[in-house]
């Protein structure tokens, strides 16, 4: 047995120590009884251990904490995120429907064009789910825009066409949408659920001073906070999941943070929260769209110090995802084979962010199948994206939950972009671990 490459250690407490895996993200304490093992493998004879020796042996196995002499984790790391990136069960479909947007948000990586998707472009488009259809289990699709709901009775038309294809061949069907939240109501929310959208992502830009400032109406600059509140509180309770996101900048610190979660515990909707970061997608670079952005570092910092102020304050119903991380074979549906993103003239994608962007299309739903160098090789890029390739990654112990960050970054500079949980992950496991600790204590 050998020691894993993917244990951190961090001191708690003066005399107390954790051990954490980034692969099995196994948290523990650990005392003089398991470091009597771990730093003895060589030497260790399970048949002279006690039974609680063995049972400890056997739990740090299962954590991961130690591991077979012959395992190479980096290789067993690379062949399941190739795994999972060639999977042929599901099929991925992000249709944009429209570009076209109400609203006028400055971080928006869209296009913001006129026009939707016409029938031709929709026929292709159920083509495409047949061939998939006939080959998968699962068939997976996004509505994203500009704003989907502008043109919700084409989403519905398609939709209705492509569960009749799933039923037909009995392959399981999933859809999600991404939307500003504004132009619900009752009648398109009653759409939504005959075409089984499940799951919903809005944004709201902090409290209402804030966000209003960051995310109003085109032209009229109306602001929309809280319309977009009130509608996400009808697709609650019309059992439609929705994630509420927060794109933070300097703008928005953990006082307007916590008095969006305020608002939010009021109207029973803080259970699916999650904060980003915002940074100009438009670009080929990770940058900053000016001062007000927080860096890697800095918004690690921001993340942590609001998850301590939530516990604090005896807030414990939020998504946990939002902080803890977890294992990312492929951090992106970009790297995946089975995966597209089309826009409203047909155009075809890898990665949302670039969607419009027809210099970084693979492809054209209309074309027939004469070879296209420049989509060819657009493709190629990501299909061939591999975080393996670099010593940054496979030296890196946090390379599980990272998997070389974002693709398109990566693929844009031939760096990858380390996670920001870089900068916070040992504070973090301390800090989870002291909580639990505290708890323990005040249930006894």
């Amino acid at each position: 047995m050998k020691k894993s490459i993917f244990n951190l250690f961090r001191k708690i407490e003066g005399n107390k120590e954790i051990i954490f895996n980034s692969y099995s993200l196994a948290l523990a304490e650990v005392d003089k009884d398991f470091f009597k093992i771990y730093n003895n493998l060589d030497d260790i004879n399970l048949n002279k251990l006690s039974h609680e020796e063995k049972e400890l042996f056997n739990e740090m196995y299962r954590c991961n904490f130690i591991i077979n002499n012959e395992t190479d984790e980096i290789k067993n790391l690379e062949y399941y995120r190739l795994q999972n990136i060639t999977d042929t069960e599901m099929f991925y479909l992000m249709i944009f429907p429209t570009l076209h947007c109400n609203f006028d948000c400055y971080y928006c990586y869209e296009k913001n064009k006129e026009g939707f998707i016409s029938k031709e472009v929709g026929e292709k488009i159920l083509g495409l789910v047949r061939y998939h259809a006939e080959k998968k289990e699962k068939i997976k699709v996004a509505w994203h825009g500009g704003e989907p709901l502008l043109v919700v009775d084409i989403i519905c038309d398609l939709s209705k066409k492509i569960i009749d294809i799933c039923n037909r061949n009995n392959v399981e069907y999933f859809s999600i949408m991404v939307s500003n939240g504004y132009l619900f109501t009752d009648d398109i929310i009653n759409k939504l659920k005959e075409c089984k959208i499940s799951f919903i992502q809005v944004t709201l830009d902090g409290p209402p001073e804030i966000h209003n400032k960051r995310r109003y109406l085109k032209n009229t600059r109306k602001e929309t906070f809280n319309k977009i509140l009130e509608n996400a509180k009808k697709l609650k309770k019309n059992n439609i999941t929705v994630s509420i996101l927060v794109n933070i900048n300097k703008d928005i610190n953990i006082d307007a943070l916590l008095k969006l979660v305020k608002i939010l515990e009021e109207n029973d909707l803080k259970d699916n929260f999650y904060i980003s970061q915002e940074f100009d997608s438009t670009s080929s670079q990770r940058t900053c769209l000016n001062e007000n952005c927080y860096t890697d570092e800095d918004f690690a910092k921001l993340s942590l110090s609001f998850y301590k102020k939530l516990h604090d304050l005896g807030i414990r119903s939020l998504n946990e995802k939002s902080f803890y991380p977890g294992v990312l074979f492929n951090y992106c549906e970009a790297e995946r084979f089975n995966t597209l993103d089309v826009d409203p003239d047909g155009y075809l994608y890898k990665c949302p962010m670039e969607v419009g962007l027809r210099e970084k299309a693979i492809g054209n739903i209309l074309d027939d199948k004469s070879f296209n160098e420049k989509y060819f090789n657009n493709n190629v890029k990501y299909m061939t994206w591999n975080p393996f390739k670099f010593d940054k990654c496979i030296n890196c112990n946090l390379i599980p939950i990272c998997s070389g960050n974002c693709p398109k970054n990566g693929i844009d500079h031939n760096n990858p972009n380390c996670i920001y949980w870089k900068y916070n992950i040992e504070e973090l496991i301390e800090t989870m671990v002291l909580y639990k600790l505290k708890e323990q204590k005040t249930t006894l």
